[in-house]
């Protein structure tokens, strides 16, 4: 049982790094990513968790590869 918590963890730590890697940039995917990154930019400096400051960090660190894929390939991201 323990093991299957461990991996059920690791796979959701690793789940937004492996979902970064197969982002396939849209217009519609590309809409709204600056606001998300001011809104968990906002949350990460208000946390006083650390644990939610971590997987803030993650989660700012995929919207900002999300945010570069979406510029290379032409498309907004307001």
């Amino acid at each position: 049982m323990k093991i299957r918590n461990i991996l059920a963890m690791g796979l959701l730590v690793a789940s937004p790094s492996l979902m970064a890697n197969t982002f396939q940039p849209t217009q519609g995917a590309c809409n709204g990513v600056s606001k998300e990154i001011s809104r968990v930019s906002k949350e990460l400096k208000e946390t006083k968790s650390s644990i939610q400051g971590e997987w803030l960090k993650k989660q700012l660190k995929a919207l900002e590869s999300k945010k570069s894929s979406c510029t290379t390939k032409g498309f907004s991201v307001n």
